[in-house]
C-alpha cells in the first residue's frame, strides 16, 4: 500500500512516524532509514534509491531521525504526547533533540508531529530548541 502511494505521488523523500516493522526496507526503489526505538515504534525516512542521504543520526528512544542531503538537513521527529509524559517530553526537547540537531547543517527540512503541547517551540540555531 506504501509503495503504490509512493509510485501514484512520484515522491522522493516522505518521512513516517509510528513505525513498527522494518518491512519499509522492502519498498522497491526507495530506501529506508529506520530507527525503531525500545518501545518498538520508531520513525522513518524513505528516500528513492539514488538520492544520497547522508550522516543519518538517531535517537535511542526512536522518536526521531535526522539525515543530511546537499547541505540541508531533514529531521523528523515524534514527539511523546499526554499529560502523563511531561518528563519524557522535556527530556525529549531539551536533551534528545538538541543532541540530533548538533548533527545535521543548520538548514533544515523539519518533520514534527505531537507538538501541539509547544506551539511556541523556535530552533534557535542548529543546537538550541526553545521551549517556552
Amino acid at each position: 500500500m506504501l509503495g503504490q502511494f509512493l509510485a501514484i505521488q512520484d515522491i522522493d523523500i516522505i518521512l513516517l512516524q509510528e513505525v513498527v516493522q522494518c518491512s519499509l526496507e522492502s519498498l522497491r526503489g526507495y530506501e529506508a532509514h529506520i530507527n525503531i526505538g525500545t518501545n518498538g515504534r520508531g520513525t522513518a525516512i524513505v528516500a528513492r534509491e539514488g538520492i544520497p542521504l547522508r550522516n543519518v543520526s538517531r535517537i535511542p528512544s526512536g522518536r526521531g531521525i535526522a539525515a543530511e542531503l546537499q547541505g540541508v538537513g531533514i529531521v523528523n521527529i515524534y514527539a511523546p504526547s499526554g499529560a502523563e509524559k511531561k518528563q519524557e517530553r522535556e527530556v525529549f526537547f531539551n536533551i534528545e533533540i538538541p543532541h540530533l540537531l548538533a548533527t545535521i547543517p543548520s538548514k533544515m527540512i523539519l518533520g514534527v508531529t505531537s507538538i501541539v503541547s509547544y506551539p511556541n517551540l523556535t530552533v534557535e540555531d542548529n543546537t538550541t530548541v526553545a521551549v517556552p
